[in-house]
């Protein structure tokens, strides 16, 4: 976040999503390489060191939130390889179902900040 303040020109922006909650770390975050995990306040937090003043910052992927939960709870009990990540859906009727629920979401974080539970934190901030 410090070299992004570096490098930006004065009142430059930053738009980040990250994934949230470090509860919620599974075997899909050592297959995609995810070194960590963050909530709002740690986000908040980390840019306003860095120099930056907090535009936005939400929760995203809210409503898909309470399936990912159970997914990590039952993760244990189903067999995965060392490289198993849940990026990919082989299922046409499941992505559209996802598609459609992640659009729903779109149009409503347009016009509100969430900041309870979701699976990415996004934030859009500015260079002081």
């Amino acid at each position: 976040l410090r070299e992004f303040a570096r490098v930006l020109k004065p009142n430059g922006h930053v738009l980040l999503r990250l994934p949230a909650h470090r509860w919620l770390t599974s075997h899909h975050d050592r297959a995609v390489h995810t070194a960590r995990r963050y909530t709002r306040s740690e986000l908040r937090q980390k840019l306003q060191t860095a120099g930056f003043r907090v535009k936005r910052l939400s929760y995203v992927n809210v409503l898909l939130f309470p399936l990912a939960v159970i997914k990590r709870l039952a993760e244990p009990l189903l067999p995965t390889s060392a490289d198993d990540s849940d990026l990919e859906v082989r299922s046409q009727a499941v992505n559209r179902v996802m598609h459609r629920i992640l659009t729903a979401e779109a149009r409503l974080l347009r016009h509100l900040d969430c900041p309870i539970y979701g699976l990415s934190v996004m934030a859009l901030a500015q260079k002081q």
